[in-house]
């Protein structure tokens, strides 16, 4: 018998956080090929869904008793997606779990007034892009899955790229778990020009980012959640804007990896070698001062041609294909 209980953070039981552990670490592991620490993982699981400036739902699926899978979806400030995540383990795929799971969050989604629901397949689990396709998903972005070991990192043509990007009436750093309090504002402008990155044909605006949003986001990842992330910039000193942007996620339950998250350049500015600056910033931040990090993963859209030039440069080399997709809450097609 399968049965759906949802996980409430406040009064969760120890052996049910185990549960979300076993399935949404296996989800994560699945991802980036490196098992998750449960510790490290349901510090920054709790305080995601605790953090006050979300709407969330989060289910477990038991078959007899047994945890077998799970799902939920999170709908953070600043951002305009949903996130959404399933996962079914292994030796209890194709008993309809996921089908339950998904008819769950579409209901669950409904009832709050969410449109849409986002949700990320990979190459390595094949079934879960026909599960997709047969409830109604539409195909928004497919990326190139990179990973870079930082052994392999070439100090010096990171040092060239700095170089290159200096430019007169410009300034660059790392700041490491922080946004100055007086650059935030600025911050939040350059942060949502990923709204004109490439996006194949997702049809959801990423962000919408605010300064409020952004502070929770340190609060979140990094006050609450116990994690770390470095944020590379390059600013113009006289209007005060920033140019490029690009953060590193280095998430304690996977402690040998560092994530990629976004890299812009706003689009006035391109053409000035901002978007390798950044991105050699923190790479040389990487290295001198984490050295429990043996390799950066990312992912970027196909149709990105800039950011993947650059990533291949860089020595970033394709290991798995995502693909993120859209489902309308009212096309969540019953199975």
């Amino acid at each position: 018998m399968i049965e759906l209980k949802r996980l409430f953070a406040e009064t969760a039981t120890t052996e049910e956080w185990h549960d979300y552990h076993r399935v949404m670490g296996r989800y994560y592991e699945d991802i980036n090929g490196e098992p998750v620490e449960r510790e490290p993982f349901l510090r920054t699981a709790k305080s995601g869904m605790t953090s006050g400036n979300c709407v969330e739902r989060t289910f477990l699926a038991y078959d007899n008793g047994v945890v077998a899978g799970g799902g939920s979806f999170a709908r953070y400030d600043g951002w305009g997606i949903v996130f959404t995540d399933i996962e079914v383990l292994p030796e209890f795929r194709r008993r309809g779990i996921g089908n339950r799971l998904l008819d769950r969050l579409r209901s669950e989604a409904h009832a709050v007034g969410l449109a849409k629901l986002f949700l990320f397949t990979v190459d390595n689990v094949p079934s879960g892009e026909p599960f997709l396709i047969r409830r109604g998903a539409q195909k928004g972005i497919v990326q190139k899955g990179g990973r870079l070991f930082t052994k392999d990192i070439d100090i010096a043509l990171m040092r060239r790229w700095i170089a290159a990007g200096a430019k007169a009436g410009f300034e660059s750093g790392v700041w490491h778990n922080r946004i100055p309090e007086e650059h935030i504002d600025r911050y939040v402008v350059a942060y949502n020009s990923i709204n004109d990155a490439p996006h194949g044909e997702l049809e959801t605006t990423q962000t919408a980012m605010t300064p409020d949003a952004m502070r929770a986001i340190i609060r979140r990842f990094i006050v609450n959640g116990g994690n770390d992330i470095l944020i590379a910039w390059v600013r113009d000193t006289l209007s005060g804007e920033f140019a490029a942007i690009s953060e590193l996620a280095l998430n304690r339950s996977q402690p040998t990896q560092a994530f990629q998250n976004n890299t812009m350049t706003v689009s006035r500015y391109r053409g000035n070698g901002f978007g390798k600056l950044v991105k050699a910033q923190n790479a040389l931040h990487l290295i001198e001062h984490w050295p429990r990090i043996q390799s950066i993963r990312t992912s970027n859209a196909e149709v990105n041609d800039a950011m993947l030039a650059i990533n291949e440069k860089m020595g970033f080399k394709q290991v798995q294909t995502h693909t993120f997709w859209e489902l309308a809450v009212d096309r969540a097609l019953k199975s």
